[in-house]
């Protein structure tokens, strides 16, 4: 799903003579960043368990929603 979003963000900004160069830079700068995702991902699991880099990612997924309760305040009425 996220793969589609990104391409259609390319499309409504690069201007049309550089569209691909949009889509290629994009592909890129994913391809560039898999390599560490994968090693992140796979340090925990060999050495902890299969399942830590799945809670390792709901940490990092709950950590800034967490942050978020604490930082915004309800709007008073009145």
């Amino acid at each position: 799903m996220s793969e589609a979003v990104g391409r259609a963000l390319v499309a409504d900004l690069a201007p049309l003579e550089l569209r691909a160069t949009g889509y290629g830079i994009v592909n890129a700068v994913v391809g560039l960043l898999l390599l560490p995702a994968s090693i992140v991902a796979g340090l925990p699991w060999d050495a902890v368990d299969p399942a830590a880099p799945f809670w390792l990612g709901a940490a990092c997924a709950g950590a800034p929603a967490l942050l978020a309760l604490g930082f915004v305040r309800p709007r008073r009425s009145g």
